[in-house]
């Protein structure tokens, strides 16, 4: 506590310095908490142990975002994501042991921007910052599923985090007078003294809207910066549209370059449909998604989906399947085809339902398995006390299918997500 207290003195003392140095227009000061209960059973690679896990958690943001004059803002937000009540915590990592603290404050978000720069509609973005391409299925979150969490709290979970920030350089443009808008950026991966592992990731999407839709194309490209050779390149579409509470979208991705020796070739395909009621009956909605991730296919290329970079992947795959995924199980989230058909509606203005469905299949089989992961059900309430603060729970319930017949205990496993949410 101490040291979060001394962190939120230093960034007043900076809010505070910023008029000194510059014209301020304006400074907002504010952040969230996210308070959570989990409880998870069957969880241990959902074989024989049938391991439970139960604890709770924080994720604590606290910002001050800065408008200067000629266009020029600053944005500094600090996170603190922690499991209660751990001091440290040991962790197996590359055959020795790492101790882990359990309260460490991150510098989550730190850039410059700077908008009409050189011409209208241009604006440059530089520092530690967010990035996403669409709904973030190459480009959303800094952290690697099923890979070590950006994290050096001990923070089981990991599904549930929120640190997901590149340091990057990113330029935007929206034309005046014409419906498009280009973004670039280059963004550090890894850096290393002797250069052999640096990794950049690099990007350019181009956009353009018309009345009832909106077209995307996108070049993503994970280089080794000491092999030019070794890089995973994707390229890909996205197309989404609305008309009389009519939504439909659809993203068709392909993957190019060579890694670890191997040719990319991976593909993944993404189809929705979603259909919002009119007012009158109370903001209710139906939707239908396909997801596909292309598999292994036994020959000597990677003809398996290659997964970076990707956010909101539990909305399109399943929040217990997700976790499974970024726990324990296979990394890339390659593989897979996941059919969901849901929906929701508030009955009443401060409180909101929502069911969803996930058939989730393999694509290729994996040695003599067979290709079913099984159906997922998540049902989730939210209830809005003030404007300010949420109260929510979520039950998820995953009836694993064939494919762990041979190693699965007899107990499907299931979660209880209860969390409390306050904006400031």
């Amino acid at each position: 506590m101490k040291r979060f207290t001394k962190l939120l003195i230093a960034v007043a003392i900076v809010a505070m310095a910023i008029p000194a140095f510059a014209a301020v227009e304006n400074i907002k000061v504010g952040g969230d908490i996210t308070i959570s209960g989990v409880k998870r059973v069957n969880f241990d690679d959902f074989f024989n142990d049938n391991e439970d896990f139960h604890f709770l958690q924080t994720s604590t943001r606290v910002y001050v975002n800065a408008t200067l004059t000629e266009g020029v803002e600053a944005m500094v937000r600090l996170l603190n994501e922690r499991t209660w009540a751990t001091r440290t915590y040991s962790l197996p990592y590359y055959s020795s042991w790492d101790e882990r603290e359990c309260n460490y404050m991150q510098l989550d978000l730190a850039y410059i921007k700077v908008s009409d720069l050189l011409t209208p509609g241009l604006t440059l973005t530089v520092g530690k910052q967010e990035i996403q391409l669409g709904e973030g299925l190459v480009v959303g979150s800094a952290y690697l599923p099923n890979n070590y969490y950006p994290n050096d709290a001990f923070w089981m979970g990991e599904d549930l985090g929120l640190n997901k920030a590149f340091d990057a350089i990113r330029l935007d443009y929206v034309a005046s007078g014409a419906p498009v808008d280009v973004t670039g950026f280059v963004a550090k991966i890894a850096e290393q003294f002797d250069s052999s592992n640096d990794l950049n990731l690099y990007g350019v999407n181009v956009g353009f809207g018309m009345d009832v839709a909106r077209l995307e194309g996108y070049y993503v490209r994970l280089q080794n910066m000491d092999d030019t050779d070794e890089n995973v390149t994707t390229v890909g579409i996205r197309a989404t549209g609305e008309w009389a509470g009519f939504g439909l979208k659809g993203e068709y991705a392909k993957q190019l370059g060579q890694w670890d020796g191997w040719d990319n070739t991976g593909w993944a395909l993404l189809l929705g449909g979603k259909y919002t009621f009119p007012s009158a009956q109370m903001g209710s909605y139906i939707k239908a998604n396909l997801n596909l991730y292309s598999g292994y296919d036994g020959g000597s290329d990677n003809s398996g989906w290659i997964t970076y970079f990707p956010s909101n992947v539990a909305q399109r795959i399943g929040a217990i399947n997700y976790a499974w995924v970024t726990m324990w199980g296979q990394s890339w989230l390659s593989n897979a085809q996941i059919i969901n058909i849901g929906g929701g509606l508030r009955p009443v203005e401060k409180i909101g339902l929502s069911l969803d469905w996930f058939n989730i299949n393999l694509m290729e089989e994996i040695g003599p398995s067979d290709t079913g992961i099984g159906n997922e059900i998540d049902a989730a309430l939210t209830y809005d006390f003030t404007e300010d603060l949420s109260l929510g729970i979520q039950y998820g319930y995953m009836m694993t299918g064939d494919f762990f017949d041979n190693f699965k205990g007899d107990n499907n496993p299931w979660q209880l997500i209860g969390s409390m949410k306050l904006v400031f």
